[in-house]
């Protein structure tokens, strides 16, 4: 019998390090000229902090991740250099929104590859428990999914259902409102990724390109069940996309801003490609945090 426990997070086992930045959509205050982010170097285990050595030491591998991130995200003109030590700066010249590139600049960068589950809890049990706001969807005798219109309700109330065959997560849902995903074990993670890249069709359409190890597929096939075909990308705990599993077959798939995340104009669309891209050109391999001036 399905149950409600006490709080938890969701999506726990997908959050890995710590300041998980999930911004899917540019917000509309832009910092322009040339802008100044100032990143301190956190620690893998908080109780455990890093030596100075040690702490200058991931400042220099961090600065060369995030070269390579500001590059996939298409900034053009910035320059990361190392201070006192542990602290980085960060300048890039452009109009860009803040929350855009504090996402690009501290995002751990953990990429999972999962299947879609075709189990489900039993939400008809759990109906009398359900909050204010959040829906039974799917199908009166088997529903597949509980909707709502606010993705943090939805979040809340799933964060408490136990269940026991795969992850449960939130998605934008057709028509609007957030939905629910039942998620299998991953099958790839950011090791099997061998690129990933924004890219602009001739029609303006901006998407990311990303493209696995042949291995990926075999377990893909392995993994997937003749009810669903489709799997999700999780990146930093989130998930970013649901793409078709039959797009898997050259190793290759094609991420689009999912509706209702983002805006629908160009500008939106290009926004949330770059900072994908970006987040996936290189992982963090230690907390970082933005100083606020």
């Amino acid at each position: 019998m399905d149950r409600l426990l006490p709080r938890r997070s969701l999506l726990t086992t997908l959050a890995g390090a710590a300041l998980v930045v999930a911004v899917l959509a540019a917000a509309p205050a832009l910092a322009k000229g040339r802008n100044t982010y100032r990143l301190v170097i956190g620690s893998a285990k908080s109780h455990e902090p890093l030596s100075p050595a040690a702490r200058k030491k991931f400042a220099k591998l961090v600065a060369t991740r995030l070269e390579k991130r500001l590059h996939a995200a298409g900034v053009k003109d910035f320059n990361v250099s190392v201070v006192d030590g542990h602290t980085l700066s960060v300048e890039a010249a452009g109009a860009w929104d803040r929350s855009w590139m504090r996402a690009v600049l501290t995002a751990p960068g953990k990429l999972e590859l999962r299947p879609l589950s075709p189990h489900q809890p039993n939400w008809l049990e759990l109906a009398g428990q359900m909050p204010k706001g959040v829906e039974i969807r799917g199908g009166q005798s088997s529903p597949t999914h509980v909707w709502s219109a606010s993705r943090k309700t939805l979040e809340k109330f799933l964060a408490r259902v136990a269940f026991s065959h795969g992850e449960l997560a939130v998605y934008p849902a057709n028509g609007g409102g957030w939905r629910s995903l039942s998620l299998g074990p991953p099958v790839a993670t950011r090791e099997s990724l061998t690129s990933a890249r924004a890219e602009t069709t001739s029609r303006g359409t901006t998407f990311v390109a990303l493209a696995f190890a042949s291995s990926v597929s075999a377990r893909l096939a392995a993994a997937s069940t003749s009810e669903v075909k489709q799997s999700a990308v999780v990146l930093d705990g989130e998930v970013v996309a649901v793409v078709d599993d039959r797009g898997l077959a050259d190793h290759r798939i094609q991420l689009t801003a999912p509706r209702g995340a983002v805006g629908s104009g160009r500008d939106e669309q290009k926004a949330w490609a770059f900072q994908i891209a970006g987040r996936l050109a290189a992982p963090l391999p230690i907390p970082i945090a933005v100083l606020e001036e």
